[in-house]
């Protein structure tokens, strides 16, 4: 049985290698955590409320952020010299994928049996991530 939870948040950043995407900008980022199970305990794989770890850690750290890449020295610069500027440094673009893995991994963490992570950066584009 595959369980899913669907969220969103909004975050800025860029591409500097795509053309299009090199600008400065933003997505209202749509996101859905699958979770897999065979236990029906109660009915249920998991309670979704077991999701809320999850959705307050995205909240904290991505959530109205500017997600940027760690080799970006310019526009980090630029954005560090803003105060209070909330910035998610990431090892490589910040691209839909690269955002689908980040939130796989810190489902794991927050100890759910993740199946797959998708993240949609438009209504028809998205990435899906499954370890």
């Amino acid at each position: 049985m595959i369980v899913t939870k669907e969220f969103w948040f909004c975050a800025g950043h860029r591409l500097v290698g795509v053309p299009k995407c090199k600008q400065p900008h933003g997505h209202n980022y749509r996101v859905e955590v699958s979770v897999e199970g065979k236990d029906l305990e109660g009915g249920m794989v998991i309670n979704f409320d077991e999701f809320k770890s999850l959705i307050k850690w995205v909240d904290k750290t991505l959530d109205h952020s500017f997600m940027i890449a760690c080799d970006d020295d310019e526009m980090r610069d630029a954005l560090e010299s803003i105060q209070d500027t909330k910035l998610y440094v990431t090892a490589s673009p910040p691209t839909c994928e690269v955002i689908a893995s980040i939130i796989y991994y810190a489902a794991i963490d927050q100890g759910l049996n993740v199946y797959s992570v998708t993240v949609y950066e438009t209504h028809s584009c998205s990435a899906t991530y499954s370890g």
